[in-house]
């Protein structure tokens, strides 16, 4: 889970830093996009396998 949550930090930190850097060229840009992509394959797989119903506590505790 940690890797995902990693790789997520770093393709939107390396989209944000092309759009920065290029502005108005970024659009036309291939490894933007590129990352884009990237960005959104991993944010679905942290959507797929974040485990939404796991309890804050043991249920064997009395």
């Amino acid at each position: 889970m940690f890797a995902l949550l990693f790789t997520n930090g770093v393709f939107f930190s390396y989209a944000l830093y092309l759009a920065l850097e290029k502005k108005a060229n970024v659009l036309k840009n291939k490894v933007f996009w590129m990352t884009i992509v990237g960005l959104a394959i991993s944010l679905y797989l942290t959507w797929h396998f974040f485990p939404v119903h796991v309890p804050l506590e043991h249920s064997l505790l009395p």
